[in-house]
């Protein structure tokens, strides 16, 4: 039998850890597991490769020889996987979108459609990059653009065009001296714990740091964070201040955290990058929807560091401006049967009335959509307005399952006569959402599952819930999704089991402001009323009030 990448992971995992159990953990898999694998490595090489001692574990003269060979083998087998997925990407015509995090301001939304209508066959696909990559995966061929802020690290390498340009603001723990200043003058900040991006972020990481309005003096760290839920976590728990975007300042929210404008430091850019050698027309058009999307939303967008690879497609507005009787709706950018009932319902009704939809994976976007004036009303997963001068409607809520990697132990779990204990969530890996697409839901989940008793580590957070489905396969982690999503997800590798309480449910409703009621966005409700006699969630059901 020959021996699997996986085994040699394993093994370079357990060797660089001395210890099977922090193994295990860094693996996402159980110990009892993981000792499995290695001593059926060990079997198959009829040769010890460790020596197990009470506390800790040590190479053998045949682990030793191993090493090297495993590692090279392992990075080999990561390299061809590289090489394949950009070869199948020419193929299926996929342009892959690097971020590290909340960083597209409604952005990407819109420039999704517009790349879309430009470019039919072609799809866009998002992959989150980890902090210690600056370039948001361009530099090792991860992605084909990315979005990013500046600086970036190699103007020989890379182009980019300015999308949005915003002040700095710092996070500070809550009860810090200077929680309370309405600004603060970043001379007041110099002395203190600041935490960093990893070294490997370069340029980025100094300018998160601001070193160049320190006066020659070196920053003092308190630590190193790789994504802002670190940061926030940190500066909550005391370990130093960061700096950050406005914008991303407004978009993420802790209960230990506070954040205040800084001045004496420049503004952030954020940009859309891409490779100097990439001179394809569907990178042009990604970039150019980008910056019509950006100018849209009265963010002017200006050149740096290279120009648009030529395009002849042209670049479309995403503005939706009001007919005398249209109705603009942002929906769900999934599969939601509610939602294309009552759409296909309206379509039906007397008098005709055109509709636009905008579709948009992140419930955050569609609220700020209607609050904006950009759409009339919106699909959201929330029990309640979010914002003032808002109006919510309740149309129903929908179950949610528990994604299990088939062989965890919870997938044994009995189906009945109860499902599986919020509790038996604690500690244990969790794929979920990115704050930033529904915060209110977010914080409803973590608290319930808290009051359960349950403190999940999350370690992978994706845009929206088929994207963490594929987390669950490879056995790295669990996940919640809707009943719905159970139905026609089948992924191999995955089972799902019921929650209990079997009452965790997501509230579904429709979103419009409350001093514009046009006559479609009237007519709209009256068919949801028909369709959907009101019902009032649940006080015990999730849906994201703001206040949770």
């Amino acid at each position: 039998m020959d021996v699997h990448v996986r085994d040699l992971r394993y093994f370079l995992a357990v060797a660089d850890e001395r210890n099977f159990t922090r193994a295990a953990v860094r693996l996402y898999i159980s110990q009892p597991a993981l000792s499995k694998q290695v001593r059926q490595l060990e079997q198959l090489l009829h040769a010890r490769l460790f020596r197990r001692g009470s506390r800790d574990i040590s190479l053998t003269a045949a682990g030793e020889a191993l090493l090297p060979y495993a590692r090279d083998q392992v990075r080999l087998w990561a390299e061809a996987q590289r090489q394949v997925s950009e070869a199948a990407a020419v193929d299926s015509e996929v342009l892959t979108v690097g971020f590290s995090a909340a960083v597209a301001r409604g952005i990407l939304a819109a420039a999704s459609e517009t790349f879309s209508r430009n470019r039919p066959g072609w799809r866009l696909q998002l992959r989150q990059i980890s902090w210690d990559d600056p370039t948001a995966g361009l530099a090792r061929s991860q992605t084909d653009v990315a979005l990013s802020w500046l600086p970036a690290p190699d103007p020989e390498r890379f182009a980019w065009q300015v999308l949005v340009s915003e002040p700095r603001s710092v996070a500070l723990p809550a009860r810090h001296r200077l929680a309370d200043a309405t600004e603060v003058p970043f001379a007041d900040l110099a002395d203190e714990p600041f935490l960093a991006l990893p070294d490997s972020a370069g340029e980025l990481r100094d300018y998160w740091l601001a070193t160049d309005h320190r006066g020659g003096r070196p920053p003092r760290i308190g630590g190193i964070v790789t994504s802002v839920e670190e940061t926030f976590e940190a500066v909550a728990n005391g370990l130093g201040v960061a700096l950050l975007s406005a914008g991303n300042a407004d978009i993420y929210r802790h209960s230990g955290v506070v954040t205040r404008p800084v001045s004496g430091v420049s503004p952030s850019r954020l940009a859309v990058a891409w490779r100097l050698t990439d001179t394809r027309h569907a990178t042009a058009s990604f970039v150019e929807a980008c910056a019509a999307a950006a100018a849209v939303r009265q963010q002017p967008a200006t050149s740096s560091g290279g120009r648009v690879p030529e395009s002849p497609v042209p670049s479309g507005s995403h503005a939706l401006p009001r007919t005398l009787d249209q109705l603009r709706v942002a929906v769900s950018g999934y599969a939601d049967d509610l939602q294309q009932q009552l759409l296909t319902a309206f379509s039906h009704a007397p008098p005709p009335t055109p509709v636009t939809s905008t579709p948009s994976d992140s419930t955050r976007s569609r609220v700020e959509a209607v609050a904006s004036g950009a759409v009339d009303l919106a699909f959201v997963r929330l029990a309640a307005a979010p914002l003032p001068g808002l109006a919510y409607r309740h149309l129903g809520t929908a179950a949610l399952l528990l994604a299990v990697p088939a062989e965890h132990p919870l997938a044994g779990w009995p189906a009945e006569p109860t499902g599986v204990p919020l509790a038996a969530l604690h500690e244990q890996p969790l794929a979920f959402y990115h704050r930033a697409q529904n915060p209110w839901w977010y914080d409803s989940v973590l608290g319930l599952l808290h009051e359960h008793g349950a403190t999940p580590r999350i370690v992978h957070r994706g845009l929206w819930t088929y994207d963490t489905l594929p987390i669950v396969a490879a056995g790295r982690a669990l996940a919640l999704v809707t009943a719905s999503v159970a139905a026609t997800a089948r992924l191999q590798g995955v089972v799902y089991r019921r929650p209990d309480p079997p009452s965790l449910t997501i509230s579904q409703g429709l979103l419009w402001r409350h001093n514009d009621q046009p006559p479609a966005v009237r007519r709209f409700l009256e068919t949801a009323d028909q369709l959907l006699p009101a019902e009032p969630p649940q006080p015990d059901k999730l849906g994201g009030s703001p206040a949770s």
